[in-house]
């Protein structure tokens, strides 16, 4: 059995926009069934969605930053056609991640049905061009 982990904290770089940051130290995220997602240095992410109304209550710099890249590097596969995962089982790696950087179950169940109800939107958005 694999042990779930992140190799470090990810180090982020903002960029310009004032809404993306840029990796800038790769980081590796092994999932409990043993599946390692490896985002490179230079990936660009959004870190959430979430409204400047609600950063008092979900920050993007949160506890949880580390499974949000991972989300986004997932979605990002997805956009780019280069792995054939379900929304389901990215958004489950999602909540696993959270779990794993020590959210409670609350935070971390809140922000996963959000983005079960939601992501769509993005999965929509992200799916490859045939």
């Amino acid at each position: 059995m694999f042990s779930r982990q992140f190799d470090a904290d990810p180090v982020l770089v903002p960029q310009p926009d004032g809404r993306t940051w840029k990796l800038h130290e790769e980081f590796t995220y092994t999932t409990d069934a043993g599946a390692v997602i490896h985002v490179p240095v230079g990936f660009i992410t959004d870190l959430w969605s979430v409204p400047r109304l609600l950063w008092w209550v979900f920050p993007p710099f949160g506890k949880y930053l580390p499974a949000a890249l991972i989300h986004d590097k997932l979605y990002a596969d997805h956009r780019a056609g280069l792995h054939h995962c379900s929304r389901a089982y990215c958004d489950a790696v999602l909540l696993e991640a959270m779990r794993d950087c020590g959210c409670s179950a609350w935070c971390a169940n809140t922000i996963w049905i959000v983005v079960r109800l939601g992501g769509w939107v993005a999965w929509r958005i992200s799916k490859p061009v045939s």
